[in-house]
């Protein structure tokens, strides 16, 4: 995202996040658009069921969206865990699109319905990643 970047959307609806995909990225050719979270911070939606659009809502979101990029950007040498990594940005409307990471939402009502060994193996997953996260990155840094 680039400093210029200033305006956050004022509509959270499938209009408007087309609207400002349309004009900001015209070689996406749109053919389906999903509101997946409209949270305190930011609308999260789906773009043709492979991109991930976050759009804040906010100044302080905008600024704690530059600061994710660049630790995102320094992880992806460092982490061997699937990440986010921003393809797209916005120039005039705050946003940032990335590829979609295959999965899904880990609710309590999903962990739940797990079998014992599935579980083991996602608290063996989430500490690997926590262990390379914790090499990464310094209390300095």
């Amino acid at each position: 995202m680039s400093a210029k970047a200033k305006t956050v959307i004022k509509q959270y609806d499938v209009a408007t996040i087309s609207e400002v995909l349309n004009r900001e990225i015209p070689d996406l050719a749109i053919n389906s658009i999903n509101i997946i979270e409209t949270g305190w911070d930011h609308l999260v939606a789906e773009v043709n069921g492979d991109w991930i659009f976050r759009f804040p809502r906010s100044m302080t979101s905008i600024a704690n969206l530059e600061r994710e990029k660049q630790l995102l950007d320094y992880l992806k040498n460092h982490i061997t865990l699937a990440i986010p990594h921003y393809h797209y940005f916005g120039t005039d409307t705050a946003f940032v699109g990335y590829r979609k990471i295959p999965g899904i939402s880990l609710s309590p009502q999903v962990y739940a319905g797990l079998d014992f060994d599935f579980r083991h193996n996602i608290a063996q997953t989430l500490a690997f990643f926590f262990t390379q996260l914790h090499r990464a990155v310094s209390k300095e840094q």
